[in-house]
């Protein structure tokens, strides 16, 4: 925090007595030059004239141009007024030098990262740098249908980092189009087969992609399947779909329209009508559904000839991923320092996930884990207990396991994992460390 103290030269403090005294002029003719317009200093609340460091520096040139050069008063303000565009300029120059400083660094960086990361990708795939996403071998057949869309794609939020592709395929003008779906598990070094998320009686265009933080994967789209031949119009709607299981089956709801495309502005970009509506559009999670951004074009335009929009899908309440904690080793005894070795996952499509930062607390002790899931305690059980691990993290169900300690005979050993389904019957009595 700067200190009220800390005064720049434009900080007007000067009262005229004394930035005359400073400037070795009479007050009046301050009062005089400020008339003039030569040298015109900030007003207190109470109309005060308040000079600045700058302001007494000006008015000492002002004395110098008419005294030792013999400059008019009109030309000191000409020479003035430039000098103070000057500084202007040469502020700005300042300025766009620093951004574009900073832009070298970003760029350097930037060079740096997608350098690594093509090595990495040739190493992993023999040298291949440009990876399919739709492969012929992989995917449907390969056919003469024309695929166009901007490049969509997301990433879930949720354990796994499962990467999705989302692109149109149009069979030709009139016939029934595709919106289809590809997802990678391993960073894009392979893709699985396009999945169909819409199968449109016309043409469908224009897909957006979003995946929530549960794994709901939302798609918007445009398709002219209302449209009526010979009535002068291009009817066009625009669709949710959702899918809760990564895109094995899709739930489809209107989202906007109708509309007619042909009340969009003419462009030479698209070859069809003419007619563009506009590609600014997208989708995103919000709470617990999506929100969607499009444009239409009239009647729904507002302002034509299109016009943007919002609306909100919710779709109820989302599921929460359960975490489940494992503890190993399972045997120790009371009274020597064991290390434990903790690892959390939850369950995501069938398989185990890793769960990174989780907080896992046990005997006073916390940490969380790595990408891998995993962290580790060195611990001493002093006592015939059972000591509850507990592994939580937002948005996620919390996860426990049970560490029970015995004496002599009776060696430690850990309860399995959800300790409180176990029906652990034991008179020792239950240490709850959170």
């Amino acid at each position: 925090m700067s200190s009220p103290f800390d005064l720049s030269d434009d900080s007007p403090v000067y009262v005229i007595s004394v930035a005359a005294q400073l400037a070795g002029l009479h007050p009046q003719t301050l009062r005089t030059w400020d008339r003039l317009g030569l040298v015109s200093p900030s007003r207190s609340s109470g109309q005060g004239r308040r000079y600045s460091l700058r302001d007494v520096l000006a008015l000492r040139e002002v004395q110098r141009l008419s005294q030792e050069e013999g400059v008019n008063l009109s030309g000191i303000k000409r020479i003035l007024a430039l000098d103070q565009e000057l500084r202007r300029h040469q502020q700005r120059l300042a300025d766009v030098s620093a951004e574009l400083a900073q832009l070298r660094v970003e760029l350097e960086s930037t060079r740096s990262v997608a350098a690594r990361l093509a090595g990495l990708l040739r190493t992993r795939t023999g040298g291949a740098q440009l990876v399919p996403v739709h492969n012929p071998g992989t995917g449907p057949p390969a056919t003469r249908s024309e695929r166009r869309a901007l490049p969509i794609a997301a990433v879930d939020p949720a354990p796994g980092r499962t990467m999705y592709v989302a692109w149109n395929e149009i069979p030709s003008e009139f016939a029934p189009a595709r919106i289809l779906l590809a997802s990678s598990t391993d960073g894009g070094l392979t893709w699985s087969p396009a999945r169909t998320v819409a199968r449109s009686p016309a043409q469908a265009f224009l897909p957006s992609l979003a995946v929530a933080s549960d794994g709901t994967i939302g798609v918007t789209y445009d398709d002219f399947r209302n449209d009526r031949r010979g009535d002068n119009q291009l009817t066009t709607d625009v669709w949710f779909t959702h899918s809760h299981d990564g895109g094995r089956t899709w739930q489809e709801t209107h989202a906007g329209g109708p509309f007619d495309v042909l009340g969009a502005a003419a462009t030479s970009s698209t070859d069809f009508a003419g007619r563009f509506v506009g590609d600014y559009q997208g989708i995103a999670a919000m709470g617990h559904g999506f929100g969607a951004v499009f444009a239409q074009a009239t009647p729904q335009a507002a302002v034509p000839p299109s016009d943007m929009f919002f609306t909100r899908v919710v779709l109820g309440e989302s599921p929460l991923y359960e975490l489940t904690v494992r503890v190993t080793p399972r045997r120790v005894k009371v009274g020597r320092r064991v290390r434990l070795s903790f690892r959390v996952t939850t369950r995501v499509g069938g398989r185990d996930k890793p769960v990174k930062s989780v907080l896992v607390r046990v005997a006073g002790r916390r940490g969380k884990t790595d990408r891998r899931g995993r962290t580790r305690f060195t611990l001493r059980f002093r006592r015939n207990a059972v000591y509850r691990v507990t592994a939580s993290r937002r948005n996620y169900r919390t996860g426990y396991a049970l560490v029970r300690a015995g004496r002599g005979t009776h060696r430690a050993f850990v309860a399995g994992e959800r300790g409180e389904r176990d029906g652990v019957q034991d008179p020792a009595r239950t240490v709850d460390t959170r």
